[in-house]
């Protein structure tokens, strides 16, 4: 497993372990018991990345990782998240919907222009 993918696994079974009794498991159609699902978040970055992008968005309580995703441009295909002091780019690939990740950095430009 790379190192970015261990920093979201981390992050996840960390939070499914505090959090379990607030997942609806009925609405998310999640069967496997705790012990079994913090298993596969800790070693399967895409079961991962479905807790953050779909279980905690609309089958808990609230948004627990609404500010997780970080603002990019309207006319870009990936999602960026920042854990502690890391970037994560996320790039969906193909119609299985399966996730590649890769460490970023923010950037600055500077537009100069007229009224």
């Amino acid at each position: 497993m790379k190192t970015e993918e261990k920093i979201i696994c981390d992050l996840v079974h960390d939070f499914v372990k505090e959090n379990w009794d607030k997942i609806d498991r009925e609405k998310c159609e999640l069967t496997k018991n705790k012990k079994d699902f913090l298993e596969e978040v800790k070693t399967d970055v895409q079961a991962a990345i479905w807790v953050v992008m779909e279980v905690a968005d609309w089958a808990m309580d609230k948004k627990y990782f609404k500010n997780l995703k970080q603002e990019v441009a309207d006319d870009v295909e990936f999602t960026v998240w920042k854990i502690k002091d890391k970037y994560l780019r996320l790039d969906v690939i193909g119609p299985s919907f399966e996730w590649k990740i890769a460490f970023t950095e923010p950037k600055e430009k500077t537009v100069i222009y007229f009224d």
